[in-house]
């Protein structure tokens, strides 16, 4: 606990200073009285008063000590003055050395906690002590002239958590200019400087903030004399300095001590002491000496090391005695890094001899520290130096590159090639002077600057882009048609609108923007349309999906203040083709999301507006681009899905799916010679037959496209190769011919064996057809009673809205169609009916069922069954009425898959039987039909409607009549 002194402090602080001032030069003159208990030099003479004390060296040993050096006690000095001093001044300094003279035997001492690292003879500590009544018993101490404390390691010293012990961050000083070193940044402290500096260092404000950490706090250890090690120092007190947080006190350490008892503890806690008597020893004993030489050794060892101390070594070796064992031991002991628990069993050794051991032994492991420390400082500096000398060798490189003509500057050889890029290219001028200002800015800039690579890539892009770079377009229609036939087989009507477009680009002299939509299932040759025309016209090609894209920046692009801004797709789009008028193709158009970052649809309306695009301006460059050259194609699987503005602004082709006879002959012209080349088979080994493709293509691949297909045929090349690859042997005769019958072995069993669900409808059934994104199929439709007699309709299958109001219309009209053909015919008026639509998985939705709807319920109503191999297409009124529908093609290609022989088709769709394949039509019949009634007589042949069409005749001549007489 820190104490903050308030106005005692304050009153305290300005009476010590002066009282500090004016005892300074009794410490300055007494400063061979502050060395007693330090060896110096070759002085071996003892006080006389502490030779009394001992008794342990008669006069016959002093005359020895004094001649032959043999035999010496571990610390010696003087407590007496000069003999130099004068008389009056001699009677003076007695009396003052009467104040100062250290306790020789027994003596109760204030006891002063280490909690850091245990304090040897011969060192200089200073303590800062911040509790008051503490503070008030050290300068009574100071003040009284008895100025001797003990200091003791306490027991749990080291640990974590432990108080602070009062130890000052600066070094403990050995008084002979030698420092114990605890930090490397620590400066050494001799006593000739502590006593000198007495009256400076109060003045030095910074003093205060250094020894702030270094504080005695209150705590109930401090009182408890059991947890003290009982072997201590004696020091004396000789400067006392005030500071912010209490008083600094600056101890020198004399000899060893054991507590024996417990005085007082408050205010501070007193000890009974007494000194550890210590037997002088023949230096020249060999044991001795041997290990006063290792120690001495070791410490050379250490400073060679390099380690933090390397000139504290050098001074203490060059100052102090190695002769004297006794100081060398508790010199190498205090200039360890051990844990305090071994230092304390340094102090604790009596014997010299165990003291020298222990002092070896870490010395030799502070060595092995220091070596493995000197390891890691070697690696690390081999690494930072080959670093560094890779790096200034490079710079070195760079510069006589530079100065030789062979390197530019980075900012110079990019700038150049900047403006060397642009003038390849026909920049227009509002371009040129922002590329132009943008460079002259980032010839401003610092590598290090944050702009730097941001004006460095926006740079890269305006240069790279194809400003005026055009391909010539071939123009020729023969090529085109060679190109088209090459790569695609049938699709005249597509292949007829594309060189439609051709000619009118050769008769303007050049094809200018297009935007053309190809809409049709998958599989059906849309992205290899586009490719065939791109190669065609001889112009980039660069293909882009919008399916799922929500992010209007991915068209727009990204503004530069954003991290990792890009140019948008269309943008990339011109740097990856190369020029200004590629073919670029936007696939999965209907598939474009919405997302919180805006609509892409929205952004694409002014990319495929031909009056707009000439101007496009991206986010990133913020210049705008001249987009009106560039042939931009789009796929769709159905233009529903597309938002009208957007549909509005492109030429739509449509392209069908492919009939039977179609597929067979892609597979051999096309897909078969993929899959043999893909798979390494040579022509010799592998045969699939017409018959295999044909059954492929019709039991297998159901689909309009021809994606499954492709992926039939490579499945059974790798069958094949599987086979010739077993038996290596005789894989260069091995002959392979697939055929109908082996499909099976190759690709498993058939999917769709047949698509009619009856070999022969039953009553209440009826074929449909519909339309999907995959093509058309065959829709069944069931009618059943059930009995309840309620008269009502229930519909299953999974029908959207607009087919369940069809099925409304169709209940409705065939309950009053009935009523006519037969009216003793009273079945809706008490039949529940359920009519379902097989498939429930699948979603139904358009208003083309209607007349198979109102037939399953006739031909329920009526117990008859319809025609055989009908199907039937057309929207229904309430009238009777038949509607046009679309999808003719994708209905006829599904009823011809279903074995269907007659197919009956709106008359307003008579256009679009006629414009079909004879390939799809051939083997079908076709009747267009205006009215229900003609579906009926198809439907039922075998029920006469005269009196109905009688009455329709009638009906017709009476509005004749009624136009007439108007």
């Amino acid at each position: 606990m820190l104490l903050h002194y308030g106005k005692w402090w304050c009153f305290r602080q300005t009476t010590l200073r002066k009282w500090i001032a004016h005892q300074a030069w009794e410490v300055f003159a007494q400063k061979r009285t502050l060395k007693a208990g330090v060896y110096v030099g070759n002085n071996n003479q003892y006080d006389e008063n502490d030779n009394n004390d001992r008794g342990v060296a008669s006069s016959q040993e002093s005359e020895n000590n004094n001649n032959n050096n043999n035999a010496i006690t571990p610390y010696s000095g003087k407590d007496s003055s000069s003999n130099n001093n004068s008389g009056g001044a001699q009677k003076g300094d007695n009396q003052l050395l009467q104040k100062f003279t250290r306790p020789q035997g027994p003596a109760e001492l204030p006891a002063i906690p280490l909690f850091r690292r245990p304090l040897f003879p011969g060192v200089v500590a200073p303590i800062t002590v911040s509790d008051p009544a503490a503070c008030e018993a050290f300068i009574s101490l100071f003040r009284s002239g008895f100025r001797y404390l003990g200091l003791f390691l306490h027991r749990k010293a080291g640990q974590i958590g432990a108080p602070w012990s009062g130890q000052s961050p600066q070094p403990q000083t050995w008084e002979s200019s030698s420092t114990e070193n605890n930090s490397p940044n620590e400066q050494p402290i001799t006593q000739q400087q502590s006593v000198e500096e007495e009256t400076t260092e109060e003045e030095d404000p910074n003093e205060e903030k250094k020894n702030e950490q270094s504080t005695i706090h209150q705590h109930p250890l401090f009182t408890n004399p059991s947890e003290l090690y009982r072997v201590g120092v004696l020091a004396e007190l000789f400067r006392v300095i005030p500071r912010s947080t209490g008083i600094e006190l600056t101890f020198l350490c004399h000899h060893r001590i054991r507590w024996t008892s417990v005085g007082k503890i408050k205010p501070i806690l007193y000890l009974q002491t007494e000194p550890i008597r210590e037997e002088p020893v023949n230096i020249h004993d060999p044991q001795v000496r041997a290990y006063a030489l290792a120690i001495v050794e070791t410490l050379k060892e250490i400073m060679n090391t390099g380690s933090l101390y390397k000139e504290q070594l050098q001074l203490l070796l060059e100052s102090v005695d190695v002769n004297n064992p006794y100081q060398l031991a508790d010199l190498g002991a205090s200039l360890t890094s051990a844990d305090p628990h071994s230092l304390q069993q340094v102090l604790e050794a009596i014997k010299l001899e165990d003291r020298l051991v222990k002092t070896l032994n870490l010395l030799k492991t502070e060595l092995e520290t220091a070596r493995v420390q000197q390891k890691i400082n070697k690696q690390v500096e081999e690494s930072v130096s080959n670093a560094q000398r890779r790096y200034f060798l490079n710079e070195q490189l760079k510069y006589i590159k530079k100065e030789l003509g062979l390197e530019k500057d980075e900012k110079e050889t990019l700038l150049a090639k900047f403006r060397e890029r642009m003038e390849k290219k026909a920049v227009p001028p509002h371009a040129k002077a922002v590329i132009e200002e943008e460079m002259a800015k980032w010839s401003l800039l610092e590598p290090s600057s944050s702009e730097y690579s941001v004006s460095r890539n926006y740079l890269e892009w305006l240069t790279n882009l194809p400003w005026g770079v055009t391909s010539v377009d071939n123009l020729d229609l023969k090529n085109a048609e060679k190109v088209l036939e090459e790569d695609h087989y049938g699709l005249k009507d597509v292949k007829q609108r594309i060189l439609e477009f051709i000619a009118v680009g050769k008769l303007k002299k050049s094809i200018q923007g297009k935007i053309i939509l190809f809409s049709g299932p998958p599989g059906v040759g849309k992205t290899s349309v586009g490719k065939s025309i791109a190669r065609a016209l001889g112009r980039n090609f660069y293909r882009f999906s919008v399916g799922g894209m929500s992010d209007v920046s991915e068209i727009k692009g990204h503004r530069r203040t954003y991290v990792g801004a890009m140019p948008g797709k269309l943008i990339q789009a011109l740097k990856v083709a190369g020029t200004s008028n590629p073919l670029i193709m936007i696939d999965e158009i209907d598939k474009l999301g919405t997302g919180f970052q805006g609509s892409p649809a929205d952004a694409l309306l002014e990319v495929l507006d031909r009056e707009q695009n000439s101007a496009f301006l991206d986010h990133y460059l913020d210049i705008p681009y001249d987009l009106s050259q560039v042939l931009f194609i789009c796929t769709a699987n159905l233009t529903e899905d597309i938002p009208l503005p957007l549909l509005d602004r492109m030429e739509h082709i449509e392209l069908p799916g492919y009939v039977l006879d179609e597929k067979v002959a892609i597979a051999k012209k096309y897909l078969v010679p993929r899959a043999r080349k893909e798979s390494g088979i040579k022509t010799t080994n592998l045969v699939i037959r017409e018959s295999a493709l044909r059954t492929l293509a019709e039991e297998y691949c159901k689909e309009p496209g021809v994606r499954d297909l492709r992926n039939k045929i490579d499945a059974i090349y790798r069958k094949a190769a599987l086979k010739l690859v077993k038996d290596p042997s005789s894989s260069n005769q091995q002959k392979i011919t697939v055929s109908a019958s082996d499909l099976k072995e190759y690709i498993g069993s058939p999917r769709f064996k047949d698509w009619r669900i009856y070999e022969k409808a039953p009553t209440g059934v009826a074929i449909g057809l519909s339309y999907t994104r995959l093509g058309g199929s065959l829709l069944y439709i069931e009618a059943i009673d059930t009995g309840s007699g309620k008269g009502s309709l229930k519909t299953t299958g999974r029908l959207g809205q607009v087919m369940t109001e069809s099925t409304d219309i169709a209940y409705s009209f065939a309950k009053s169609f009935l009523k006519t053909v037969q009216p003793a015919n009273r079945f809706f008026e008490t039949a529940s009916i359920h009519l379902h639509f097989p498939e429930g998985a699948s979603s139904k939705e358009g208003p083309s069922a209607g007349c198979a709807i109102v037939t399953a319920m006739l031909s329920l109503a009526m117990n008859v069954p319809v025609s055989e191999r009908l199907a039937m297409t057309g929207e229904i009124t309430l009238t009777g009425k038949v509607l046009a529908v679309g999808g003719i093609r994708e209905k006829v290609m599904a009823a011809r898959q279903g074995n269907m022989k007659t197919v009956l088709l709106p008359a307003a769709n008579k256009s679009d039987w006629e414009q079909l394949d004879d390939c799809v039509k051939n083997g079908m019949r076709g009747i267009f039909v205006k009215e229900y009634h003609e579906v009926f007589q198809v439907a039922f042949p075998s029920i006469k409607l005269e009196g109905f069409l009688g009455k329709k005749r009638h009906e017709e001549d009476a509005a004749v009549s009624s136009s007439a007489i108007a």
